[in-house]
């Protein structure tokens, strides 16, 4: 909890605003691009010129709120290229 604190004080140093206790329902994308251009909260609409996602374990809901895509392609250490690989596993201990 105390590194989480430490991030806070510096982020809030650097000119970052939290807000706390307020539920992301979606983003609204920026005049026909991919940007985000506000995040959309049970609260209401916050403008932003950018956005982070430090979501940890709800990342995969945040990808999809996105509309990021759902695989990817990777090269091996052979230089294959492996395609449509999920870009997410759950992985329960």
């Amino acid at each position: 909890m105390a590194s989480l604190k430490g991030l806070a004080v510096k982020a809030t140093r650097a000119g970052v605003r939290i807000i706390e206790g307020v539920e992301v329902t979606g983003f609204e994308f920026g005049h026909g691009t991919r940007s985000v251009g506000a995040v959309l909260t049970d609260k209401g609409r916050i403008p932003c010129d950018c956005v982070v996602c430090g979501v940890g374990p709800w990342v995969r809901d945040f990808w999809d709120r996105l509309e990021l895509p759902k695989t990817v392609s990777i090269k091996g250490r052979d230089g294959k290229v492996h395609n449509d690989i999920p870009m997410w596993h759950f992985w329960q201990l």
